[in-house]
């Protein structure tokens, strides 16, 4: 190995000029605040250049509005989850297991922010064995009108379980709507389903016409009657209603189009669930998910939409209804 030499040479110096010195970054800093006592974060910017005041301005104005844009999102997004767990939670939770029917249900919420519907629907298991069949809409789409909604829902059940038919329930709910503090309206139909006798009681209030699915789907009669909180006079009317008949009952959302007129939207849903095959007649889960094809109309109206269909079933040759 060759000796290295002693001592070592000295280091060699570098021939390029010398680099001239960075120069120094300007920063831009401020809050990113949506409003006086809410700050959601900062907006930080560097470059070489120094900031005029004018800039400085425009960056504050540039912070202020991306900030809200933000905050503005997120109270979107917390509001619509609020109203829709309010409107969920005013809706049954679950369908009774009656005898003599069976029950499918549907609610579609509107896509408009946080506005909240006051369309509902219930069923109820009466006392003499029958089962009782609604569905209504509160004018307006706010949180009073889903707060009426459930005021009325739960009126509506305790007229029902003292035996009243449907046009004497509404005639009652009407007289209930006109006492309370909120100036609203309802519409509402009510149905009652005897199993033993298989047939079928109804009467509303400014609602629309129930559609009944057999051999011929055609809509039940309904005589002009003015909405709930108005001086509704509904009117008793009653059908047959055997083994293997469906109703489907609805509110306006389903058929509100802003082209077409409600007469042809109704056909349309008419002649929808007429196509049904047999078997899906009498399958009121089916026929709840083909009106639904509606809702894919061009230019429907964005509504809230509550749908209730249900189908006779053979009775029980060993039960009758039951004593306490």
């Amino acid at each position: 190995m060759p000796a290295r030499p002693w001592p070592p040479p000295p280091p060699t110096r570098s021939t390029a000029p010398p680099q001239p010195p960075a120069p120094a970054a300007h920063l831009h800093a401020g809050p990113a605040a949506a409003r006086q006592d809410q700050t959601l974060g900062a907006l930080v910017l560097v470059r070489q250049t120094d900031y005029s005041a004018v800039e400085h301005k425009y960056l504050e104005n540039l912070a202020h509005r991306l900030a809200l844009a933000y905050d503005n999102a997120a109270r979107y997004h917390n509001e619509r989850r609020l109203a829709l767990t309010l409107q969920r939670a005013l809706l049954p939770h679950s369908l009774p297991q009656v005898p003599g029917v069976a029950l499918a249900t549907h609610y579609r919420a509107s896509n408009r922010g946080a506005e909240v519907g006051g369309d509902w629907y219930d069923v109820l298991a009466l006392p003499d064995g029958g089962v009782g069949l609604a569905i209504g809409d509160v004018m307006g789409h706010d949180v009073e009108a889903a707060i009426v909604m459930g005021q009325l829902r739960s009126a509506l059940h305790s007229l029902a379980m003292e035996g009243a038919g449907p046009a004497q329930v509404l005639a009652r709910l009407d007289a209930y709507m006109q006492s309370l503090t909120a100036e609203r309206f309802a519409t509402c139909l009510y149905a009652v389903y005897d199993p033993h006798r298989h047939r079928l009681r109804y009467a509303a209030s400014g609602h629309l016409p129930p559609l009944l699915i057999a051999t011929d789907t055609v809509y039940l009669d309904l005589p002009p009657a003015l909405p709930l909180g108005l001086g509704s006079t509904p009117v008793d009317h009653e059908v047959a209603f055997p083994p293997g008949t469906s109703l489907l009952m609805y509110t306006d959302g389903l058929v509100e189009n802003r082209v077409l007129p409600l007469d042809g939207c109704m056909e349309a849903l008419r002649q929808t669930c007429a196509t049904l095959p047999a078997a899906a007649r009498t399958d009121p889960q089916q026929i709840t998910e083909r009106a639904l094809e509606l809702l894919n109309t061009p230019d429907r109206v964005d509504d809230d939409t509550a749908l209730l269909a249900a189908t006779a079933e053979p009775s029980s040759p060993t039960r009758g209804p039951q004593a306490d």
